[in-house]
């Protein structure tokens, strides 16, 4: 069963996402209102997330992915 995933940041790249998750497609892209990216971490490491701001933009992708696509991004 298929099901649609909305990313950002990282997950917005085509070559990227085909090598982690072989059977998804890009469905469109998005965006989201009211919220901005931000590097959130320590000095051993970083993730990217979204947090609450009025008056921001998150550029987004929607995939359409599989469930052992879903199993892949679970890993990262």
């Amino acid at each position: 069963m298929k099901k649609f995933y909305l990313a950002y940041g990282s997950n917005l790249n085509v070559k990227q996402m085909q090598f982690r998750c072989p059977d998804a497609r890009i469905v469109g892209t998005a965006e989201i209102p009211n919220y901005q990216l931000l590097f959130k971490g320590s000095k051993t490491g970083s993730y990217l997330t979204i947090e609450p701001k009025q008056d921001c933009i998150v550029p987004a992708a929607v995939w359409s992915v599989s469930e052992r696509d879903e199993l892949a991004l679970d890993r990262y």
